[in-house]
């Protein structure tokens, strides 16, 4: 059975042998590939990084204060553990200029982001965001109304993405420069069929328990990448094609190998800073990786899901339920988009 009999979200297990070793030759071979040193100077640039107390958003951070980062916001959810972060990041950059600010964001929390969003207003600039923060469980547990996984990867992360767009068009008016929104997603989106696709309401069917044999719980993480990616490509789509003035770069960036299995990890696993090294390829920008999904530092490929004509219905609907539940959380938030 080939992948064009059975639909591209086919379940069975020929499907997941056929996605399993198309894929994974490219994915062992990305684990060996040398990623450049990042070398650009981010002077006079306000970043901010979510989850960068600890291992990616760490990594990348001690990248921006060597990159002479003017100001870089550590945005996590226990502000000691900030600053914990900061003495490290400061101790191997003893002549350091950059200036620290850890922010609370618990991004299980619409409050919690709304006041995050609210205090940005207040920033001169706001030049880089690195959406890095993400949850890995397979622990069912319900959040603000929606599987604790779907709550953080997708609808926190989109929460505050979109509220931030007003500040970042401002900063691009200011100089003519083009600010930079990218989100940690992962190689995981090529790996589940997305069974809640089939779903009357796809976020609905998100909500069931374990016990449902459709919910496994394994599974669930990389359903969350995969409807992040889509809803980030619908975002960069209609970011662009915004009459607001204040042009704005928003992508995807895979970073790398994620803990799946303690032999592979000991085998094949890239250290923390060279994969943190994709997140600042992706925080430098460019035109081209506008709505790209960004892998080992160039343009990479997305699921073949991606590019399927179901698939794009698909996103499609994510995006839509997601503009829903959006707007029930703050009310006028997609007109940041429009």
């Amino acid at each position: 059975m080939t992948i064009a009999d059975s639909g591209p979200y086919s379940q069975s297990l020929d499907y997941g042998i056929i996605v399993i070793s198309k894929q994974f030759s490219g994915f062992f071979r990305s684990q060996f590939t040398r990623l450049p040193y990042p070398a650009k100077i981010f002077a006079g640039k306000t970043i901010i990084i979510t989850g960068s107390n600890s291992s990616l958003g760490l990594a990348a951070a001690k990248h921006l204060a060597r990159l002479s980062a003017h100001k870089l916001i550590i945005a996590v959810r226990t502000p000691s553990k900030g600053d914990v972060a900061v003495s490290c990041i400061q101790k191997p950059v003893p002549d350091c200029t950059t200036v620290f600010e850890v922010w609370p964001l618990d991004l299980e929390s619409h409050a919690s982001i709304a006041a995050f969003v609210q205090r940005c207003q207040a920033l001169e600039r706001l030049d880089v965001v690195v959406l890095n923060a993400g949850v890995m469980t397979e622990e069912w547990v319900l959040v603000e109304g929606n599987e604790r996984q779907v709550a953080v990867n997708v609808v926190g992360t989109m929460v505050l993405g979109v509220g931030l767009l007003p500040k970042m068009r401002e900063t691009a008016r200011l100089d003519g420069g083009t600010p930079v929104m990218t989100f940690t997603g992962s190689f995981t989106h090529w790996m589940t069929s997305f069974p809640q696709r089939t779903e009357k309401r796809i976020f609905e069917g998100l909500k069931r328990e374990k016990k449902d044999a459709r919910m496994d719980d394994r599974d669930r993480y990389k359903v969350s990448k995969l409807m992040q990616l889509f809803c980030v490509r619908e975002l960069a789509v209609r970011v662009t094609a915004s009459d607001k003035d204040g042009k704005i770069i928003v992508s995807t960036v895979n970073p790398g190998f994620a803990i799946f299995y303690t032999a592979l990890k000991l085998t094949i696993a890239r250290s923390v800073e060279v994969d943190s090294r994709t997140l600042l390829n992706a925080a430098e920008g460019g035109e081209e990786t506008h709505g790209a999904y960004l892998n080992d530092c160039e343009i990479g490929r997305q699921s073949d899901f991606v590019f399927s004509e179901e698939d794009a219905a698909t996103q499609k609907r994510t995006w839509a339920e997601l503009s829903d539940i959006l707007e029930r959380i703050e009310p006028g938030i997609m007109e940041n988009i429009q």
